[in-house]
């Protein structure tokens, strides 16, 4: 028995950063939204996204990505508040969860770490230390969605925007 809980604790978490995977957050999100709806509240989520990520893994390998992406998971742990769920969306992607008094707040909590990832840059070798920027598109329950699918495909579209400004950007 506690094998079989360790594997499916395995199946809901990401290898490399330790957060709730994609399928953990979207049954997170579903779970949350059912609740606010109930409950006649809101929930605010963000998709937040590593800039140039592909670029990065392209020139100094997978294991230079993985720091980045442990970098930024971190950050966004250490960052906000306790009552926000974050988890790793994609391959370069996570996804925030606030509800309640922390739905307002999720903007300014996403300039809180732009800010906060100034100071985290990676090196390799000889090179000059790299920024690691993100770029991220915010959605709202109920101002912009009504249901779990629509709300996660307005933050990509928003997030699509952020990025199609140059990247860095909420």
């Amino acid at each position: 028995r506690r094998q079989t809980e360790q594997l499916l604790e395995a199946s809901r978490h990401d290898g490399l950063t330790g957060l709730p995977n994609h399928g953990a957050m979207v049954a997170v999100l579903t779970e949350r939204m059912e609740a606010a709806r109930k409950a006649d509240s809101a929930i605010a989520i963000a998709i937040v996204d590593v800039d140039n990520f592909r670029l990065l893994n392209d020139t100094y390998g997978h294991p230079a990505g993985d720091r980045a992406l442990s970098g930024v998971a971190r950050l966004l742990v250490s960052g906000l508040p306790a009552s926000v769920t974050v988890g790793r969306y994609g391959p370069d992607e996570f996804l925030l969860i606030a509800g309640g008094a922390d739905t307002p707040a999720m903007g300014a909590a996403l300039v809180r770490l732009t800010a906060a990832l100034a100071d985290f840059s990676l090196q390799f070798a000889s090179s000059e230390r790299l920024p690691v920027t993100v770029s991220a598109g915010i959605a709202a329950y109920p101002d912009h969605a009504d249901s779990t699918t629509a709300l996660l495909s307005i933050a990509a579209v928003t997030l699509a925007g952020a990025k199609a400004s140059g990247g860095d950007a909420i």
